[in-house]
C-alpha cells in the first residue's frame, strides 16, 4: 500500500468526506466524489443528448420520445428505461456552463469539466494552512510532560528543537534551502518560516512550470528535513546535507518525469545542488 492510500485512508476515517474530496488548492486531498462524478457522467449523457450527436441511443431516444419536444422542458417520459429516465432526471442539476463557453454549445463538454461545474466552488487556502504546524518538535513534547533533550539534532547548537527553528533558523535546513534555491535560480537570503511563506505564495501564485518546480520543492525540503530528523532521533543515523540535497534534487526530477513541460527547465539544471 502506497503512502498516498495511507494517507488517503486517514483522512477518510477522521475527516468529513466532503473534506476528502476538496480540491488540494482548498486544503482537501482531490478525491473524486463518486456520487457527483455520477451526476456528471449523466450530464455528459444529456448534453450528448441535447447536442443531437449522430449515436444510434440518441437517434432512437430522440424518435421514440423527445419527437419535436423541447429535451430540457418536456416531462420525463414513464415508459423509458430506467437509465433514459436518469438522463432525464439530470435536467434538476444540470448547468449549461460546463467549459469556457457553455455546456449546450462547447464542441466537446467533458465529464471532468462536468464535475468541476457540479463541485462547489472553495476558496483556496494559503501556503502557511496547508503546512501544519503541528508537527511534534521537541517543545511540544516536553509540554506534554515527557523528558527529552531539547537540544536541535540537525544543528547540536544549543538551541531548542521547535517549529520556527527547523524551518529556517536551524543552519543545517537553511543551508538546505539556499542551496536550493540557489540551484533552482534564486538568490536570496533564507528568512523565517512567515517570511519564506510570503515569499512562495508570491512566486507560486501562476501556473508556470518553474513555479511548480519551485513548489515541489519547498515541500520536498520540509519532508526530508524531518526525515533526517527522525532518523537522528529514532534510528542514530546521521545524513549529510550534501546527501539530503542529492535526495532531493533526485526526487525533483522524478517528479519532472510526469509532466512535460518541466523539462526545458530539469535540463538546465545541471549536476546536483552544492
Amino acid at each position: 500500500m502506497n503512502l498516498t492510500l495511507l494517507v488517503a485512508l486517514y483522512w477518510i476515517k477522521v475527516v468529513a468526506w466532503d473534506k476528502v474530496c476538496m480540491p488540494k488548492a482548498a486544503g482537501g486531498l482531490s478525491v473524486i466524489d463518486g456520487h457527483l462524478w455520477n451526476k456528471a457522467t449523466l450530464s455528459k449523457l444529456l448534453w450528448a443528448l441535447g447536442q443531437k450527436k449522430d449515436k444510434l441511443w440518441i437517434v432512437w431516444i430522440h424518435t421514440f420520445y423527445i419527437k419535436i419536444k423541447d429535451l430540457y422542458t418536456m416531462t420525463t417520459p414513464k415508459q423509458a428505461c430506467w437509465i433514459i429516465r436518469k438522463i432525464f432526471d439530470a435536467r434538476t442539476w444540470y448547468k449549461d456552463d460546463a467549459g469556457p463557453t457553455g455546456g449546450r454549445r462547447k464542441p466537446e463538454a467533458s465529464i471532468k469539466n462536468h464535475y468541476v461545474t457540479l463541485r462547489p466552488q472553495y476558496p483556496q487556502v494559503e501556503w502557511k494552512q496547508l503546512v501544519q504546524r503541528k508537527r511534534s518538535t521537541v517543545d511540544r513534547v516536553l509540554k506534554w510532560g515527557i523528558q527529552v533533550d531539547a537540544n536541535c539534532v540537525l544543528c547540536n547548537t544549543g538551541h531548542i528543537e521547535n517549529f520556527d527553528h527547523l524551518f529556517y533558523a536551524c543552519p543545517y535546513s537553511s543551508y538546505v534551502w539556499k542551496t536550493m534555491l540557489n540551484w533552482l535560480g534564486y538568490h536570496r537570503q533564507v528568512g523565517s518560516w512567515e517570511y519564506e511563506i510570503k515569499w512562495m505564495i508570491s512566486k507560486v501564485k501562476n501556473s508556470r512550470p518553474r513555479a511548480a518546480i519551485l513548489g515541489f520543492c519547498f515541500a520536498a525540503i520540509i519532508y526530508n528535513i524531518w526525515i533526517e530528523r527522525n532518523n537522528r532521533w529514532f534510528n542514530a543515523k546521521k545524513g549529510s546535507t550534501t546527501q539530503r540535497l542529492k535526495e532531493i534534487a533526485i526526487q525533483v526530477h522524478i517528479e519532472g518525469q510526469r509532466h512535460s513541460n518541466w523539462k526545458p527547465h530539469l535540463d538546465q539544471l545541471i549536476g546536483y545542488p552544492n
